[in-house]
């Protein structure tokens, strides 16, 4: 198997890691989509180097280590290239985004159905107050976004 420990290779399954398409990536570091695919071109011709400023702001976004992300020694976890077989392929991103559709729509039913249990008056004292800290604790990380 071959080491993965170029920047570009890292940044890419950083983001992977962190479920996140190269446009909502984009978005979250404040820059264009098309730089994201600068940045994680396997063609080096191609590919530019983010400056340490935004590294240390995809490390923030993705959840990744800073040192391992900018490490020329480092390398991806063989389990996690194992888990992700598309991650050098361009199938990867229709991949995150049928995650996000697939999630979004688990998520709009259990809503529903929560949604029907308060209605129908079927939820338990401790179980709504387990539901509204749930949801406060949501909201508190969204805004920190």
């Amino acid at each position: 198997m071959q080491d993965m420990s170029e920047l570009w290779e890292r940044i890419r399954a950083a983001r992977a890691s962190a479920s996140l398409t190269q446009e909502e990536m984009a978005e979250k570091l404040g820059v264009a989509r098309p730089t994201i695919g600068v940045w994680e071109t396997p063609d080096p011709s191609k590919r530019s180097k983010p400056r340490e400023k935004m590294l240390r702001r995809i490390a923030e976004v993705t959840g990744a280590p800073y040192n391992w992300l900018v490490s020329e020694s480092s390398e991806i976890d063989p389990e996690f290239i194992l888990q992700n077989p598309d991650l050098q392929s361009k199938s990867l991103e229709n991949r995150l985004k049928t995650q996000k559709q697939s999630n979004r729509k688990d998520l709009e039913r259990a809503l529903l159905e929560l949604h029907t249990m308060v209605i129908e008056d079927t939820i338990s004292y401790d179980d709504a107050e387990v539901i509204i800290a749930l949801a406060s604790a949501i909201k508190g990380r969204a805004h920190k976004q």
